[in-house]
């Protein structure tokens, strides 16, 4: 007989504890929650804002990181009060890659990505990304001196 959810231990106090319990098919303390943690895990502006407002936060422009979707950037703040779990799943991934590669081979690791992501270059370098090819074909919005 396959045990019930509730029969499960529970295990996870931290955010990282939870997400890996979870991804570990066990069963957490309650369940991760995400929004922006990676880029395909957005927000609305208008939901950021209504969010900032619902917590009581300082009221503030909320900048754009993809304005096809018009997706919000979540400050920490925000963070913080919303008890996310999932926080920038690139970092740590490509930082341990491009480490492992800079120490055993002499190659050169890029990061390639569609779109005008400048605001991003400093946590790829920060990563260990050599270089970056931020677009090939430039969509209408971007502005290539970037």
């Amino acid at each position: 007989m396959k045990p019930q959810v509730k029969d499960l231990p529970t295990t996870a106090s931290t955010s990282r504890e939870r997400l890996i319990a979870t991804l570990d098919h066990q069963q957490p303390d309650r369940i991760p929650i995400d929004i922006g943690g990676t880029a395909v895990a957005g927000i609305h502006t208008s939901c950021v804002a209504a969010l900032r407002d619902q917590y009581g936060l300082e009221k503030r422009p909320v900048r754009v990181h993809e304005p096809f979707q018009m997706l919000g950037m979540l400050d920490e703040d925000l963070r913080q009060a919303m008890g996310l779990d999932v926080i920038d799943l690139y970092f740590p991934y490509y930082k341990r890659v491009n480490d492992w590669i800079h120490s055993h081979t002499s190659w050169k690791t890029f990061k390639h990505s569609c779109g005008a992501v400048s605001k991003f270059l400093p946590s790829f370098i920060e990563a260990g990304s050599t270089f970056s090819t931020p677009f090939n074909v430039p969509p209408p919005a971007c502005n290539p001196s970037n």
